[in-house]
């Protein structure tokens, strides 16, 4: 993990966690971090799987619409063959299995522009800035 990460930046974020290509950094969220219902265990599996992005894209893997599924799933993975190896990550890896289920669908540009969406708005952003938001993610039709 050391060669394919530069390092951890905690920053507000869409969701838990991110790869940062250019910048080759794993983001994570504080509030994912603070929250007093999260173990270490997860924070830790959702650094694996961002450190897998990382890999990934170093072996030249392109986080591109078309594989962008498959790239999910490698990751994901990667998450469960960690937890598993935990003494108490059976939570984790159940969590984690039902992000493997999910359709290709779920990994569409429309449906992670909601997804961030629906996170901004937990933030309690101003409604303007949110018309804004989504104006400037949305395609136009």
């Amino acid at each position: 993990m050391k060669r394919d990460i530069r390092g951890i930046w905690l920053i507000g974020i869409a969701g838990l966690g991110e790869y940062d290509t250019k910048r080759r950094v794993c983001k994570i969220d504080p509030d994912y971090i603070m929250s007093l219902d999260r173990s270490a265990e997860s924070i830790a599996s959702t650094i694996v799987h961002e450190a897998m992005h990382a890999r990934l894209a170093g072996c030249g893997f392109e986080y591109t619409i078309e594989r962008r599924h498959r790239i999910e799933q490698i990751c994901t993975q990667a998450q469960i063959a960690f937890a598993s190896r935990l003494p108490d990550g059976s939570a984790i890896v159940a969590q984690a299995r039902q992000v493997l289920d999910q359709p290709a669908s779920a990994w569409s540009d429309e449906a992670l522009v909601d997804h961030r969406l629906r996170r901004l708005r937990e933030l309690k952003l101003p409604e303007w800035l949110m018309r804004w938001f989504e104006r400037r993610a949305k395609p136009p039709a």
